[in-house]
Order: C-alpha cells, then structure tokens, then sequence
C-alpha cells in the first residue's frame, strides 16, 4: 500500500501539476475527497480542489513541482516538495506580485 500510494502522488505532481494535464486529477484523486486547504469561496469538495487547482495553474503556467521526499507508512504520505514559477505582474489570492522568479519549498501530508 505504501509504495502504491508514493506513486499517486509521484503521478498527481507529474501529470496535474506539472504537465497541466487536469484529466489526472481524476485519475488519482478518490470522488468522496475532501479539501482541507481550498481558499474562501470554494467548496472543500473534489470540484472546489479542482477549480483551486486548475485556477492556479492557468495562472501560473510555468509552475514545477520536484518531489524532493515522498515517505509513506500504509496510507498515510508525507511529501517535501519544491515548486519554481515565474510569479505573474498582478494580483493572486490577494497578494500583488512585482514579477519574477520564485521558488519555495513546503512539505504535504
């Protein structure tokens, strides 16, 4: 199960995110999950992850995620990733942006 689900994610990072490919999503994602991290305005639903994701990415069209660690122990993953884009000149989520590179690291469990 640990190595099964290391590779759902593997796929989500290579396929939604990186590819832009939002047919994934649905692959890999269960239809009953919920979203514990989608903005105000969104539903905590597979719509609500979705449209968060497919509005970051439509944004953000140069957006990369490396996994840099994946440890899974039975269902449960953790991953420490790093995303690199170029931040748009205008407002997202809020915050204005001058432009230019970013990078960032986070970790997701």
């Amino acid at each position: 199960m640990s190595e099964e689900n290391k590779a759902i994610v593997q796929r989500f990072v290579d396929g939604v995110i990186n590819q832009k490919n939002m047919a994934t999503f649905d692959e890999v994602i269960a239809s009953n999950a919920v979203a514990h991290h989608v903005p105000p305005g969104l539903s905590p639903d597979v719509a609500g992850w979705k449209a968060m994701v497919g509005g970051m990415l439509g944004g953000l069209p140069d957006a990369r995620i490396t996994l840099d660690d994946v440890v899974a122990d039975g269902d449960r993953v953790v991953a420490r990733w790093t995303m690199k884009l170029t931040r748009p000149r205008r407002p997202m989520y809020s915050v204005v942006s001058e432009g230019g590179p970013w990078t960032s690291s986070r970790w997701t469990s």
